[in-house]
């Protein structure tokens, strides 16, 4: 930590690393005691799992480097693995709604993007596909099993490929009509 903390320019020697980490354990203890049970997952289970029951195996050892890997691995693979697997949920039930002939908006899905959708929709479209399709297939619908948690939608609207709206788009589209403020 102190070596990556010198990277970004700071001036930082193991203990100060060593009391950051420390403060971060007491300030998110629980998010301190996932990294431990998923840590913990490898000897115990050889595997961590999401809560969709997908799996990561690990095979077990003893070699310092190796295992630090695995413990990263063993952390990151439960939040990635279950932002892909709501991801794939919400991909389902957008294209099940679309199918269905009663989805208020039209749209064609183009691409999964990491933990994003990108989908083409016409501007006369785009109220109800911010505002029922979206937050219905995206939240309502990805609940993370066991938790009754739904997801937060972070909505960004282009023009095209990599081209964010202007402002004059944005205005001759009534952006601001688009997101609902309830």
């Amino acid at each position: 930590m102190a070596r990556e903390i010198k990277k970004a320019g700071v001036d930082c020697d193991t203990n100060q690393a060593d009391a950051y980490i420390n403060g971060w354990k007491r300030k998110y203890f629980k998010a301190a005691a996932f990294l431990i049970g998923c840590h913990n997952a490898i000897d115990t289970f050889g595997f961590v799992e999401t809560p969709f029951g997908r799996r990561r195996h690990f095979q077990p050892s003893v070699n310092k480097a190796k295992r630090s890997g695995q413990n990263r691995e063993a952390a990151n693979f439960p939040i990635q693995g279950t932002v892909a697997d709501l991801l794939s949920t919400a991909l389902y039930n957008m294209q099940v709604w679309k199918d269905s002939g009663t989805c208020p908006a039209e749209f064609n899905l183009l691409l999964p993007v990491h933990d994003a959708i990108m989908a083409e929709v016409k501007p006369e479209h785009l109220y109800d596909y911010v505002n029922l399709v979206l937050p219905a297939c995206m939240s309502y619908e990805c609940e993370i099993p066991g938790t009754g948690k739904h997801l937060d939608l972070d909505i960004d609207l282009y023009y095209r490929w990599g081209v964010k709206l202007t402002p004059e788009q944005k205005e001759e589209l009534n952006f601001n009509h688009i997101f609902r403020r309830d």
